[in-house]
């Protein structure tokens, strides 16, 4: 809902990237300060680029915000009205449902993205970056995202344990 084109949505060196730059620009930022992301993949980019360059323009949106309305309200006959969190939810959870026939929020995504690095046995360098770039802390990473199963979350340990006992010859 924050997600502001010149504010917290920025061209830098012809590429779309995030510029949390000022107190306010995201929940977290007392903690985690200035950050300047890029959109990646490539592909993500060049959607938000033709969204806010072909598509976003013709709702008329008198504002600068990503995310509008692109319905006309029955009352006043407009669209391009900024929409907030519930809305935004909405939107990518209908849009994640016609791709996949399973509903997803952004917050699903997060705990998809944490889950599949800590399946593929990521570094702790890259889950503290992945952290990082969340705006939280592993603490938080493993308390809010984390929603592996408690075997899933045993798997490494339990085959690392069976790799040592395999180790040693048979008595």
């Amino acid at each position: 809902e924050r997600l502001e084109i010149g504010r917290t949505l920025r061209k830098i060196q012809g590429k779309w990237t995030l510029t949390l730059w000022e107190p306010g620009s995201y929940k977290t930022y007392d903690t985690y300060g200035d950050q300047t992301i890029p959109i990646k993949p490539d592909w993500v980019e060049e959607l938000l680029d033709k969204w806010i360059t072909e598509h976003r323009p013709y709702y008329q949106p008198n504002h600068n915000f990503v995310f509008l309305t692109t319905k006309r309200d029955s009352k006043t006959g407009k669209c391009g009205q900024k929409i907030g969190r519930g809305a935004i939810n909405v939107i990518v959870g209908s849009a994640v449902s016609n791709a996949t026939n399973k509903y997803c929020t952004p917050q699903l995504i997060r705990s998809a993205i944490v889950e599949f690095f800590k399946d593929k046995d990521a570094s702790d360098e890259t889950l503290e970056s992945l952290a990082w770039l969340m705006a939280h802390s592993r603490e938080m990473q493993n308390k809010v995202y984390d929603k592996r199963t408690s075997d899933k979350k045993a798997q490494r340990a339990q085959n690392s344990i069976e790799d040592f006992a395999n180790s040693y010859p048979s008595v």
